[in-house]
């Protein structure tokens, strides 16, 4: 029998007080080296942004992190790739105040232990911690809009596959083969590809009638109550996929666990942004809605939340619906570009390079692997290659035939155009604008037309143009 590991969130609300110095004793000694380093360089990354002003909170608008006092005092200390020694650290248990952990008394946490489970705490500024491992005071949240140079992107989205390969090197480590999902939000879910963590069982908590934050307190008993009096080797065999469970303490409501993340299709509390489901899969399409990652509906779903504030007149608005929108045609173009070339290298393994324009050449054999050549295509950049497709060069024009031949010179021509247009009101909308909401809300308009323009929008081409280039 191998491990039992429980997941949970960490909280906005922490502890102040005095700190003390920082000890060893964190969740990446227990990674391979080359995953230990990626997780410091994104810990110092996160806190890098931040304090360069470039991660705002869009749904407590509570603005720019960089203003939070918490993290004007974030030391470049060892926790996050730092050298710097400063008596600001508490154990993340100590730390974070929440619903759940205001519940945990120390007699849980030895409980943990003697009982033999593992836990993992999520945070947006860390990604996974151990209860006992010393964090400093922050503020951030893996919803919160990231500025890139060329983009704009959830923290979540940021740390993306950090989180799922730390967690499969963690679950293989530690021989795991039961996870316990007990996240407080389905943006945390969402972060994690589930499906990665192979051979192994994973059950998510939902209850009938909660959802989102509100669920974290019963969450807590439910952990004090009824894991914390078995040992862990005995715990799977309790828990029943499917299977109501009532208590008490659940005031009214009942909690079932279920296998993968909306396998229970009805009778069940999702948070409320579901509400928009029926208008984004009208829209989308049955067959595409299917395919889209959790994280990528998530950020639908919260796009249309920002344009339904925008129809108010919420001017404030444009740009998180924009760059929510955008997020998700990266992800997608990425994914689109990763199997686009991985077919076009299988085709033509004697080509070297790709032509984007005069003097641009994407090397397809980089020294740093094939995550590099997805990394020197950029949204420009696939236009560039898609326009190049409509001007057919002859017998060396093997991408502009795999292109053509795929997709058709019609719609490639149509993408150009649609594509070129949202890329220009992303561009133009990175930052709050000052014209008047009716010119506003008139330009957004278009752009969510083009969005959703069905066979159309670039979103289909990328989602299709995916699934073509993986068969």
């Amino acid at each position: 029998m191998g491990g039992v590991l429980i997941v949970v969130s960490c909280s906005r609300d922490k502890a102040t007080g005095p700190g003390r110095p920082y000890e060893p004793g964190s969740f990446i000694e227990s990674l391979p080296e080359s995953m230990r380093l990626k997780v410091v360089e994104m810990r110092a990354s996160v806190r890098k942004k931040i304090k360069n002003g470039k991660v705002d909170d869009l749904y407590q608008r509570e603005g720019n992190r960089k203003d939070r006092s918490s993290n004007q005092s974030l030391a470049a200390g060892p926790d996050l790739g730092g050298r710097e020694q400063l008596p600001v650290y508490l154990k993340a248990r100590e730390r974070y105040q929440g619903r759940l952990f205001s519940l945990m008394i120390e007699d849980d946490w030895a409980k943990i232990k003697e009982l033999g489970y593992n836990v993992l705490i999520l945070s947006g500024m860390y990604g996974w911690l151990l209860p006992d491992e010393m964090i400093q005071n922050y503020d951030c949240h893996l919803s919160d809009r990231v500025q890139l140079e060329d983009r704009v992107m959830s923290l979540g989205s940021i740390w993306g596959a950090f989180l799922t390969e730390a967690l499969v090197s963690y679950v293989n480590v530690k021989n795991i083969d039961c996870v316990i999902d007990l996240l407080s939000e389905e943006s945390y879910q969402n972060a994690i590809n589930w499906p990665r963590l192979k051979k192994i069982s994973v059950l998510h908590r939902v209850f009938k009638k909660r959802s989102g934050p509100n669920i974290v307190p019963y969450l807590a008993l439910y952990l004090k109550n009824e894991i914390l009096t078995l040992k862990a080797e005995d715990l799977p065999a309790r828990i029943r996929p499917g299977f109501f469970i009532e208590k008490d303490y659940f005031e009214g409501d009942q909690l079932v666990f279920e296998s993968a993340i909306d396998e229970i299709v009805d009778g069940v509390g999702r948070e409320d942004k579901r509400k928009y489901d029926s208008t984004l899969i009208e829209r989308i399409g049955k067959g595409l809605w299917t395919i889209l990652t959790p994280i990528d509906k998530d950020n639908l779903r919260v796009a249309e939340h920002f344009y339904q504030e925008l129809l108010l007149d919420k001017s404030e608005m444009a740009s998180p619906m924009v760059h929510k929108y955008w997020e998700i045609l990266e992800t997608s173009r990425e994914a689109m570009l990763r199997a686009l070339i991985a077919r076009f290298k299988k085709m033509f393994p004697a080509i070297a390079s790709l032509e984007i324009r005069r003097n641009q050449l994407i090397d397809l054999n980089p020294a740093e692997g094939f995550n590099q050549i997805v990394a020197d295509i950029n949204a420009g950049s696939t236009q560039r290659i898609f326009e190049n497709s409509l001007r057919t060069t002859g017998a060396g024009d093997n991408m502009g035939e795999l292109l053509r031949r795929s997709f058709g010179e019609s719609r490639i021509r149509l993408f150009v155009s649609y594509y070129g247009s949202l890329r220009t009101a992303r561009n133009e909308y990175k930052r709050s604008v000052t014209k008047p909401i009716i010119s506003v809300k008139q330009e957004l308009e278009e752009f969510r037309r083009k969005f959703f323009a069905g066979r159309d929008s670039p979103l289909t081409l990328f989602l299709e143009g995916r699934s073509m280039f993986e068969r």
